[in-house]
């Protein structure tokens, strides 16, 4: 029988916010060490990494991460998580172990004690929940309506353990684990805002487990999946170059999605850097699991199917679709489509960005702020009347635009420009 350590944790306010994550870490580590192991007594935080130091030194191979990386490795990247509670960053460091024992990470932005409907940050595939910093700070320190956010690192991303073996990446892999990750941290429902990958499982969601939503932001993502947008994602992902520095990072970026992203500045090419790669032992490696390039060879391989029935599954929730001018993954056909099978859609096109757009600019961040407003069920009735009036200028109501494709095709929809 597996032993379960019972762990007390006294860590004051000030000291050692991700407390809860150590003890999580604690239990973790006792189960994989089985019987014959003393429980641990954590008293405070120096406590928590002295025990967690002295069990894995007891067992260097409980990891479920990569093989090649050593156990001195492994060890040091768990205690640096430990401790990676930013409450002067605006978040704190959660982890949640999944089904099979992997320990995922999480930022918390936001007090628990927030009453309005919380909200669930999705990234990309090969991204992490740094890619919703922005969004979540302003969303939580919104003075009418302050709201607690949670933005996931998928399983082999950011501070979540990675996986040994890659097979486990995927979609299927990474609902059951956003399942885990919602009921740990008691999230039910919540308004979910997905980037690409992330609003495939906000979908797929919708129909696993449809009370869970009270509404979605797709960013660049529909029902369909292109074969193009999927090639050119497959030949960057797990193969860009190490580079020497952020700067020279920003400099690799730029000169491969300059062409997409033709309005950022020196500065947002190497604030993506750093949210692209991460410090390791004196040098930089990419923040993720380089073998998700093996999960796009088998969504190659096999033609990706389409979404609609799952999309169909968000017909009474409210929808906000934001498309980037210059997408080869959300075309102007797809998206008309959605705006066809719809009573209500959201719609937001950002000039000058690529797949996926980026959730940094004032004016979207208040877009999305309104629109999850809006979700609130005291707005909810109102989502069909009149205009809103509010400064941020955003209407519940449907409104008709023309948006120009980047195939020099019009999208004829509900939608407006965010430039």
């Amino acid at each position: 029988m597996e032993h379960e350590a019972e762990t007390r944790t006294s860590v004051s306010e000030t000291g050692l916010r991700g407390a809860r994550a150590s003890a999580d870490l604690i239990r973790y580590i006792s189960r994989q060490l089985g019987p014959g192991h003393q429980p641990h007594v954590v008293t405070g935080p120096m406590s928590i990494l002295r025990a967690l130091a002295t069990s894995l030194k007891a067992r260097g191979d409980f990891v479920h991460g990569d093989p090649a990386q050593t156990r001195d490795e492994r060890v040091s990247r768990l205690l640096r998580s430990a401790t990676d509670s930013r409450p002067d960053q605006g978040f704190t460091s959660r982890f949640v172990t999944a089904s099979d024992g992997l320990l995922l990470h999480v930022r918390m932005y936001g007090p628990h004690t927030i009453s309005a409907l919380p909200v669930v940050c999705l990234p990309g595939l090969a991204r992490t929940a740094a890619d919703f910093h922005r969004l979540a700070t302003a969303l939580t320190a919104d003075p009418a309506k302050p709201r607690r956010v949670v933005a996931l690192d998928y399983r082999g991303h950011g501070r979540s353990e990675y996986d040994s073996d890659p097979d486990n990446y995927g979609l299927r892999r990474d609902l059951l684990d956003l399942l885990a990750i919602l009921k740990a941290l008691n999230i039910a429902p919540a308004i979910f805002v997905g980037t690409s990958h992330g609003g495939v499982l906000a979908m797929m969601l919708a129909r696993s487990r449809p009370t869970a939503i009270a509404g979605v932001v797709l960013n660049d993502i529909g029902p369909v999946i292109e074969p193009r947008a999927l090639l050119q994602i497959k030949g960057y992902v797990g193969k860009l170059p190490v580079p020497r520095d952020f700067a020279d990072g920003g400099e690799i970026l730029r000169k491969l999605f300059a062409a997409r992203f033709p309005k950022l500045t020196s500065r947002d090419w190497i604030a993506l850097a750093q949210r692209t790669w991460r410090q390791h032992g004196g040098a930089l490696m990419l923040d993720y699991d380089a073998r998700l390039t093996r999960t796009l060879e088998a969504n190659l391989e096999h033609s990706p199917r389409t979404l609609w029935d799952e999309f169909d599954a968000l017909a009474d929730v409210p929808l906000m679709v934001i498309r980037a001018a210059n997408s080869t993954m959300l075309t102007a056909r797809t998206l008309d489509e959605m705006l066809a099978r719809r009573h209500e859609l959201d719609v937001v096109v950002v000039p000058d960005q690529g797949h996926p757009p980026l959730l940094e600019e004032p004016k979207l961040i208040r877009r999305i702020a309104a629109f999850i407003t809006s979700c609130e069920p005291s707005h909810a009735a109102r989502r069909s009347g009149a205009h809103d009036t509010s400064p941020l200028g955003a209407s519940s109501s449907r409104r008709r635009s023309l948006a120009m494709a980047t195939d020099g095709q019009t999208t004829e929809g509900f939608c407006d420009h965010v430039s």
